[in-house]
This record gives structure tokens, sequence and C-alpha cells, in this order.
């Protein structure tokens, strides 16, 4: 069979984007919170740039409308349109920020890079794994077993078994099925 964790992550950026640097290599240890990878954040911290811009100039223009109704030159609906573009480029601020968040891969547990599956330079997806790690906390470890159909008949939840691996030739552990 094969030894996996039962806590496997496939992890990947949220947003698409070149992968600037990649931090770690295939087997390395790494901690919860540690800093994978990058994408290339020009185009994202470009997007979050024009929507900040676009929060100013609604605030400037909503300030100047609502001046301009006090004095009733402005109508209501002008200020209630210039009201809602203010909300509407602040919640796209907020979303390029938040995207900007996830455009760096981190640890979501302690654990082992098991495979990289994408190099710096290359075109991520959203979404699109670029590490698949193990986590590596005590007592989370399961053997994957293939079973030929007659032996799954008479396997239960629960049942003993016993395990030797080649990691230990010496050492026998106790195992019982859990799935």
């Amino acid at each position: 069979g094969l030894v996996a964790s039962l806590k496997e992550a496939r992890l990947s950026f949220k947003t698409g984007g070149i992968i600037e640097k990649v931090y770690v290599k295939e087997g390395q240890n790494v901690r919860k919170g540690q800093l994978l990878a990058t994408l290339n954040l020009t185009e994202i911290n470009a997007q979050v740039q024009q929507a900040d811009e676009s929060v100013q100039k609604s605030e400037r223009d909503l300030k100047r409308i609502t001046n301009l109704y006090r004095d009733s030159v402005a109508t209501l609906e002008q200020v209630q349109n210039l009201t809602t573009a203010l909300s509407v480029a602040k919640k796209s601020l907020e979303i390029v920020s938040y995207n900007q968040g996830y455009s760096k891969i981190y640890a979501s547990t302690n654990g082992v890079i098991v495979k990289k599956l994408m190099n710096e330079g290359e075109l991520a997806g959203p979404g699109t794994p670029v590490f698949f790690m193990n986590a590596s906390g005590a007592n989370d470890w399961v053997i994957k077993v293939g079973i030929a159909d007659k032996d799954w008949t008479r396997l239960h939840t629960g049942d003993r078994a016993t395990v030797n691996l080649d990691a230990f030739p010496k050492t026998t552990f106790t195992a019982s099925i859990s799935n």
C-alpha cells in the first residue's frame, strides 16, 4: 500500500498569473503559515491601484454633487447614482485587495511538500495545484491499500492488521481498518 497523511492538501493560488518565486523544494518540511510561492504581482497591484483611484474619484464626485444638490443645482437621482458608484468602487477595491492576498501560497499546516507541480515562470491558473502537501502531525497517517474484491467482502471497519514498512524493516506496526 501507500503511506499517506489524513490531511493532504493540493495548494494553489486563488488568482491566475505567472509564478514569480517558489521558496520550497520537494521533500522539504514546512511550517504552518510559511510562504511557499508568489505570483508576479505587477498585474494585480495595478488592479488594486486602479480600484483605489476609482474609489477616490467616486468620493470626489459624490462630494461635488452633494454640494450642488444642497444648492438645488443637482438632482437627488445624481446623488443616489454617485452614492451607488462609490459603493461599487469600494467593493471592487475590496475584491482586488482580497485577491492580492491570495496571490501567494502559504502552508496550511505543518507538513512535507510531497510534490512540486509547477515552477517559476510558469502560468498558474486559478485553483490549479502548485504543490501537493502532506501534514506531518502525530497520529494522522494512513496506509491506502488496494484490496481484491474477494478480500474486500471479508474486511470490516475496526478489523486489526499488522503492517511492515520498508523504512522500518525491524518494526511491526499495529493498525486497524478505518475505511
